[in-house]
């Protein structure tokens, strides 16, 4: 085989990694943790093929060293933390991607326009059919997944909370299962359009990326996710702002993250204090929340400059369940169809706010590093071209708000997700740029 015919068979098998990813990732969540770093390598490797020096185009910058800084803290952080050996785990984990951002971002400005083309049509196309899948999973009550368990009862979740048995068949998979791929569905919505923007037909791209929003909107509003619904109404709002004000909302959005660190504190108390923890026509999740936040918040000023450590949240949170105070067993009381519900306070598993979650375990200190590098990545968004910049607003917008009320900051799967998006904002950016020079 030639050269050339060898680098058409690479470049297509990588294409099939990058088709790949978003579909196996929304419907397995944790395989977030395997296509990482097999796209880091297929990018690396692509670079390399036609560029073996691509590393020398490695470049610093303000944003690169501010995540460098909070890995570094959380590195000292977790030696007080309550599992230290874990917790170490974990900022290895961090310090990893951003090392691995790093060299995608070197690695996707030496691809060749063949290879950029051919790893952005395979991603758009894997995003689309993993749309595809939740929407069958949607409306038909989670059929395909039903049909999995009861085929390989091995694969079957050791919680049964969330489903449901009748002779030991499962007939029944509740629709939060799918929360964490509603997610990622929505962490690929603004790469696949970004993406779509090198399409040279302009007819053909608008159709597209409008099927591909609407498709993406079906999904998230008919899942149980509001976290993705709240996520996709406002990265739309940011998207529509910034396309007639770039840098005025790139600017904003870099403010609103920092203020988010800054006032998460005193809204967790007032929300409390509002009562809104006894609202009934709130969901129950929300209600639930209030409760957490309140009580996170209140232990947070036991420890308020460096925090409690690395990922001690949940370590913690699985002891103090050990043993309740008597205020804490008597919580807060929520009546349901089902029954009474007592919400304990306690901090939980974890916090369902990024920035609550960093002030708890890392203090004053990991809130305003951690609030620094988010200001100056978004602000970095400046150097793309103008017509990049409401697709990078709005995937910001996107984490930034999913974060606010979702998982652990430390939960693998969801730190690998992160970095996903990262990865294919990079490729995105990398195509949008190519087509801005053209």
């Amino acid at each position: 085989m030639t050269t050339q015919g060898q680098g058409d068979a690479f470049r297509h098998s990588a294409a099939i990694a990058f088709l790949l990813a978003p579909l196996g990732t929304a419907i397995a969540p944790k395989l977030t943790t395997v296509f990482l770093p097999l796209l880091v390598v297929v990018l690396i490797s692509a670079a390399m093929w036609h560029s073996p020096r691509w590393w020398k185009a490695i470049s610093q910058s303000a944003s690169l060293a501010a995540c460098l800084a909070l890995s570094l803290y959380a590195f000292l952080n977790a030696t007080w933390s309550w599992n230290p050996a874990s917790a170490l785990a974990k900022v290895a984990i961090l310090l990893g991607l951003v090392l691995a951002i790093l060299l995608v971002r070197s690695a996707v400005g030496a691809l060749t326009e063949p290879q950029s083309r051919a790893f952005s049509i395979a991603f758009i196309v894997g995003a689309g059919l993993a749309i595809v899948y939740l929407l069958i999973e949607v409306f038909t009550d989670n059929a395909i997944t039903r049909g999995a368990y009861n085929t390989f009862p091995a694969i079957r979740p050791d919680n049964t909370k969330r489903i449901e048995l009748a002779d030991n068949i499962v007939t029944r998979v509740n629709l939060n299962t799918l929360n964490q791929g509603v997610a990622i569905a929505m962490f690929n919505l603004w790469p696949a359009l970004l993406m779509l923007t090198a399409t040279p037909d302009r007819r053909r791209k608008w159709a597209i990326g409008a099927l591909f929003f609407t498709a993406t909107a079906f999904v998230v509003f008919a899942s149980e996710h509001s976290s993705s619904q709240m996520a996709l109404l406002g990265s739309a709002i940011v998207f529509a702002l910034a396309y007639k004000w770039s840098r005025v909302v790139l600017r904003m959005l870099s403010v609103l993250w920092c203020l988010a660190f800054l006032l998460v504190l005193p809204a967790s108390f007032l929300a409390h204090d509002a009562g809104l923890h006894a609202h009934p026509s709130l969901p129950y999740s929300f209600r639930a929340r209030v409760v957490l936040w309140d009580y996170t918040a209140e232990r947070t000023l036991d420890h308020p400059w460096l925090g409690i450590g690395v990922n001690s949240t949940r370590e913690m949170g699985v002891a103090s369940r050990k043993v309740l105070t008597p205020a804490q067993k008597e919580g807060f009381r929520i009546r349901k169809e089902a029954g009474d519900v007592t919400i304990y306070r306690t901090t939980g598993h974890h916090t369902h706010s990024l920035y609550l979650q960093t002030w708890f375990e890392l203090g004053a200190v990991g809130a305003a590093l951690f609030a620094l590098a988010g200001a100056l990545v978004i602000l970095r968004a400046e150097k793309l071209p103008r017509d990049l910049h409401p697709y990078a607003a709005a995937a910001f917008a996107t984490f930034a708000l999913i974060a606010a009320f979702a998982w652990g900051m430390w939960q693998t799967w969801w730190m690998c997700a992160v970095g996903l998006l990262a990865l294919y904002l990079c490729l995105g950016f990398q195509r949008g740029e190519s087509r801005a020079h053209l």
